[in-house]
């Protein structure tokens, strides 16, 4: 999962619903993961979730261009496809 702030709101992006191993197997030995396909932002300390389906888990970062635009580049998607995409979010 990657973290963001956008006007002074906090965002993860990505993840999975269950914990794993680098290789994207799930620790619980139940088979590979998926990525939850969420972005979850905290503001006024209340929680907020959004969806995405092009949102990867396993992601390393994010590149803050500014306070508006950021990137997120590969991750695994789903059935463990590792990518090599880069992912521009944008906010107005």
């Amino acid at each position: 999962m990657a973290s963001a702030l956008h006007n002074n709101i906090t965002m993860w992006i990505g993840g999975s619903s269950k914990t794993y191993n680098y290789n994207g197997n799930a620790y619980d030995n139940s088979g590979g993961i998926n990525p939850n396909q969420r972005i979850l932002r905290l503001s006024q300390n209340k929680f907020n979730l959004a969806f995405n389906k092009n949102i990867p888990v396993d992601l390393r970062g994010i590149a803050n261009i500014n306070d508006s635009v950021k990137y997120i580049i590969g991750g695994i998607g789903e059935n463990q496809k590792v990518s090599n995409k880069v992912y521009k979010l944008e906010w107005k």
